[in-house]
């Protein structure tokens, strides 16, 4: 059964968990990553939305950095596993987090357009009128799967494709490991 460990001050249950029971409708994109006592988490296993242009590029050497415009901070270390979005909409890769850089966006373009996978003009596109650019690089990139969204949803009921990020619980990150192995 999937949980989500969020804690607001001291109201969070003694177990830190929210039962899908408990829950009307579906997460909400903002409780779709943990934060424990205020921290953020250690390097663990989360899985980010890239589109499939994207995600190929990182798989075949490419592509080593993937840039956002927002974030939930990461830890050095945490496995990320790459979601192609439609039409693949499968987990079709898994990397290694080896730092993230927050900067103004001509700060983030000049240090790693090398690995960006983009051209100048497209980069200030997506970043126009952002006040910070996110490069998070990647390390120790193989392709895996595709394990499918049905697979996913045996791993995490009513699993849906973040928008952000999503943060797994070690049962969830031991599961999709398995599958990655098949």
């Amino acid at each position: 059964m999937p949980s989500h460990s969020i804690h607001f001050g001291n109201s969070a249950p003694k177990d830190r968990r929210i039962f899908k029971q408990q829950l009307r409708y579906p997460t909400p994109s903002w409780l779709q990553f943990s934060i424990v006592d205020g921290q953020v988490p250690e390097a663990s296993d989360a899985i980010i939305s890239i589109h499939p242009g994207y995600a190929n590029a990182i798989l075949d050497g490419t592509k080593t950095i993937e840039l956002r415009r927002r974030i939930p901070e990461l830890a050095n270390g945490t496995r990320l596993w790459i979601y192609a979005t439609r039409p693949t909409a499968a987990v079709v890769g898994v990397a290694t987090i080896s730092d993230v850089n927050r900067a103004h966006p001509r700060t983030i373009w000049q240090k790693h357009r090398d690995g960006a996978g983009v051209d100048h003009a497209s980069f200030m596109e997506y970043f126009h009128g952002a006040p910070q650019a996110v490069a998070i690089l990647l390390a120790a990139v193989k392709r895996v799967g595709p394990i499918t969204i049905e697979e996913l949803r045996e791993i995490r009921d009513r699993f849906h494709p973040p928008q952000v990020l999503l943060r797994l619980t070690n049962a969830e990150a031991k599961a999709l490991q398995r599958l990655a192995k098949k």
